[in-house]
């Protein structure tokens, strides 16, 4: 039997201990058992301490680091990837989940191509109570388990755009290193930016099938940082500065803009959704205070409101996709889920 390198799990966790029992258990049964899995816990108010070591007692290979204040997602990170041990590294979240044989079929991958500096899978969305919402819509960019080359990689990434989601990714913790760990001026995108040069650096593998679960939580770093659509426009320039000077022997030209217009649309989209949501704060107490008996006319008006709301929205949205949108990753990032994930959504299909 192939002897398999070493993996470190790390993440931070913050306020995530309802959580937390269902993300370490999924850990704890892979077939692939892991060297070790190090948490830091960034001053929760909440008992995630108290459940991290309840798991420790019965788990050796569990560490946990307490910070005294609160640091931020990407400096924990960045601490995590000096502190790990593994010759590879899983950077995973508190709130997420994997699915059997993540770490077994991601590890396999990596140890028959050593040069590979990440893999990466396809993953499910779950909501907030743990509910299945299907597949991630993100480009599959291969039909079987493969190993892309630097070059492979960046012509599918200007042809699809980016299809490695770090939930779903194992890392070399040695060419992480050399590139510095993520750079903090990038805040919510900085895993990803990193994921990308790594992978445009070294190659990466991929493998066709769901085996992690991204938890759409409105506690999630990712949904507190889309609410702030000016922190995203300035980390979106930032990133494209990146891509044109420092970086700009790994991104053709024909990317960075094609990736410039899709961080337009979705740094809009986040300027309408914080629009709706302050519509509603606005709206919601007017309506409860001034229509306590709803006649038929109140509930007209009310209907009335609200569609208009919907349809700032719809407008938004289309002149944003017009304006902004990146038409080819979408139409070949589609047809690649079609099509390459067809064995996939046969097979549930047929478990229904």
């Amino acid at each position: 039997m192939m002897q398999l390198p070493s993996l470190s799990v790390v993440f931070p966790n913050y306020n995530h201990a309802r959580f937390l029992p269902v993300q370490l258990d999924s850990m704890l049964r892979q077939s692939y058992r892991p060297k070790e899995i190090i948490i830091i816990d960034d001053a929760s108010t909440d008992n995630s301490v108290e459940v991290i070591k309840s798991f420790m007692l019965r788990e050796p290979r569990i560490q946990l680091i307490c910070n005294e204040r609160n640091m931020g997602v990407e400096l924990n990170i960045n601490r995590l990837i000096e502190m790990a041990s593994g010759d590879y590294i899983y950077l995973s979240a508190a709130d997420d989940m994997i699915l059997p044989g993540f770490f077994e079929k991601s590890m396999t991958l990596l140890a028959q191509h050593p040069e590979a500096g990440l893999c990466s899978t396809v993953g499910r969305l779950i909501d907030e109570d743990g509910n299945d919402r299907g597949i991630r819509a993100i480009p599959v960019v291969s039909n079987d388990p493969c190993f892309l080359s630097p070059e492979q990689v960046c012509e599918k990434l200007c042809k699809y755009g980016s299809w490695i989601s770090t939930p779903t990714m194992i890392a070399r913790r040695d060419v992480m290193i050399q590139e510095g760990g993520q750079l903090l001026e990038l805040g919510s995108f900085a895993d990803t930016f990193l994921a990308l040069i790594v992978a445009l650096r070294h190659g990466a593998c991929f493998i066709p099938e769901p085996l992690t679960c991204w938890r759409q939580s409105s506690t999630g770093h990712a949904s507190s940082s889309g609410n702030d659509w000016e922190a995203l426009l300035a980390i979106g320039a930032h990133t494209v500065t990146l891509m044109r000077t420092k970086y700009q022997d790994l991104f053709p030209i024909d990317y960075i803009d094609t990736f410039e217009r899709h961080w337009k649309y979705m740094v809009s989209i986040s300027v309408m959704q914080c629009l709706r949501l302050k519509q509603e704060q606005i709206m919601r107490p007017a309506i409860i205070s001034l229509y306590s008996d709803l006649s038929h006319v109140d509930r007209a008006s009310i209907f009335g409101m609200r569609l208009s709301v919907q349809l700032q929205e719809w407008i938004w949205r289309l002149s944003s996709m017009i304006k902004f949108g990146p038409w080819r990753w979408w139409i070949f990032g589609r047809l690649s889920i079609v099509f390459n994930l067809r064995k996939i959504v046969i097979i549930e299909h047929l478990k229904m």
